[in-house]
């Protein structure tokens, strides 16, 4: 079976730098590059919107570092390998502890940008089969929910929205009943990803199939379940990536 293609993203402040490593990369059959951004406060959406497999990211950029973008990206739990392109090699030490899955030096040699790209695709093909198992079990099973008692198990459509409260973190259901589990949202994020569920704040995770209403004024949304509505105060970032989200699908 043919493996798809490899999505990349490329973040650097310089457009050249852009240009430069775009040139190197449509040299490998097997590459696409999805966007480049040279803004940082654009990556995490682009990253939404795009769903690259690698995200080539510059360190050195003005208003964020790419260590701080790695962080973002660790803290939003987004599947993305991350290659640190740096003309700094004192920030590799940095960029490996931060989960970073490789690094090049700038001006980027093409032998290492091959060896990097080996590297990652031989990651990948160890990934697969695993992948491809999780993704069947997933397209046929429930959700398994710990909770005090044992385990509760849901279809996603049945999950309307989380809400961290306490120790605990309550579950809306679909019937408009409520549970409670001992996950935090977090986790819960991460056995729900690559469906459909946004993590609008520290607070609430939401299931978008019942997101309604979106106001950039009040910087809320609305999540409505048959007659009921539920509003959520959301960051204008927060707002303008679930704009783009339903934009681009």
């Amino acid at each position: 079976m043919k493996t798809s293609n490899i999505k990349c993203l490329l973040v650097d402040d310089e457009i050249e730098g852009l240009d430069i490593l775009e040139y190197l990369l449509l040299q490998y059959e097997d590459i696409e590059v999805v966007s480049k951004v040279n803004k940082a406060e654009k990556v995490l959406s682009e990253i939404v919107l795009r769903t690259p497999d690698i995200v080539f990211l510059d360190i050195n950029m003005p208003n964020k570092s790419g260590l701080d973008l790695l962080k973002d990206i660790n803290d939003a739990n987004i599947n993305v390998k991350v290659i640190f392109v740096t003309a700094f090699d004192q920030y590799v030490f940095d960029a490996l502890k931060n989960s970073a899955f490789d690094y090049l030096v700038k001006p980027v040699d093409r032998e290492e940008l091959t060896m990097t790209l080996d590297r990652y695709r031989d990651n990948r093909e160890e990934e697969e089969p695993l992948n491809q198992m999780i993704t069947s079990l997933e397209n046929i099973s429930k959700v398994k929910i710990p909770i005090n008692y044992g385990s509760l198990f849901f279809s996603p459509d049945e999950l309307v929205l989380f809400k961290a409260d306490g120790a605990y973190t309550s579950i809306l259901l679909a019937d408009g009943s409520t549970e409670f589990t001992s996950l935090n949202l977090g986790k819960l994020q991460e056995k729900l990803y690559g469906r459909s569920f946004f993590r609008i704040s520290r607070s609430h995770l939401i299931n978008l199939k019942y997101l309604y209403k979106l106001d950039r004024r009040e910087k809320s949304c609305i999540v409505r379940v048959g007659d009921d509505e539920f509003s959520f105060q959301v960051s204008r970032n927060y707002i303008g990536l679930l704009d783009d989200y339903f934009e681009s699908n």
